[in-house]
């Protein structure tokens, strides 16, 4: 799935989006793990805000690794990016938790 804002901001510039919405839970309801970069507290949160402010029942919970989280706790890079060249690291995952 590709969506693309070309919206701009403000009031004036809201688009439906609950067709993308469904479908964003489709995915997530039949996911395994889900795999991102400040998923946990970004993504989630917002798809999750955005389905309530659409009257939409909410997604079923998801195990979700959080390249972030796991920058965070590989070592004390300059910057948690990830476009920070250093953020490459190998992270091994031995359990993932919703």
């Amino acid at each position: 799935m590709s969506y693309t804002d070309t919206s701009g901001r403000g009031a004036g510039k809201v688009r439906d989006d609950k067709a993308l919405l469904a479908e964003l839970a489709s995915l997530l309801d039949e996911a395994d793990i889900v795999v991102g970069h400040n998923t946990k507290a970004f993504d989630l949160k917002k798809i999750s805000a955005r389905m309530i402010q659409d009257g939409m029942k909410p997604h079923s919970p998801v195990r979700c690794i959080d390249t972030y989280h796991a920058a965070k706790r590989a070592g004390a890079f300059s910057s948690n990016k990830l476009a920070n060249p250093g953020f490459l690291v190998e992270i091994e995952v031995t359990a993932v938790r919703p």
